[in-house]
């Protein structure tokens, strides 16, 4: 991450998460590595077909972001799988042989289609788009605009 910020701007960033997840109980360590996460990804599927999507998510959520840990890694996904009590030897078979692949490149046309071009991206009722990181009270704002009759 210190690559690709200033010291300066990527405290800034650390000290707005660490404020704006307090109030949430989300607590935010310093993030060193970018990761591809499309191996997570993958395991969210796994998880998911086995129940445990939401906690699975939660776990590699608090590990990137409060850990710093290497999301991207096999060893690191597997281990985070194993915490969360899935298999991790028929996780690593899924992961190695693509299981989910299709079913993520299903999902990332699907959002094409609907307009996603960056994340977070939120659609509600397949019609409104909120794009990027909102202040928790411009988020509340645009979904009460949503819902209003």
């Amino acid at each position: 991450m210190a690559s690709r910020f200033p010291e300066a701007e990527l405290k800034r960033i650390y000290e707005n998460l660490r404020r704006a997840g307090t109030p949430l109980g989300i607590v935010f360590g310093e993030v060193s590595v970018t990761p591809n996460s499309h191996l997570a990804l993958e395991a969210g599927e796994y998880a998911r077909d086995h129940g445990h999507f939401a906690s699975f998510h939660e776990r590699t959520f608090r590990a990137y972001f409060t850990e710093g840990r290497d999301i991207g890694r096999l060893d690191v996904v597997l281990d985070l799988a194993r915490e969360d009590g899935l298999d991790r030897g028929d996780l690593a078979e899924a992961l190695r042989g693509r299981r989910f692949a299709q079913r993520l490149a299903e999902a990332r046309r699907e959002g094409e289609g609907l307009g996603v071009r960056a994340v977070p991206t939120f659609i509600i009722d397949a019609k409104h788009i909120i794009v990027g990181v909102q202040p928790l009270e411009a988020m509340g704002d645009r979904l009460r605009q949503i819902t209003s009759p």
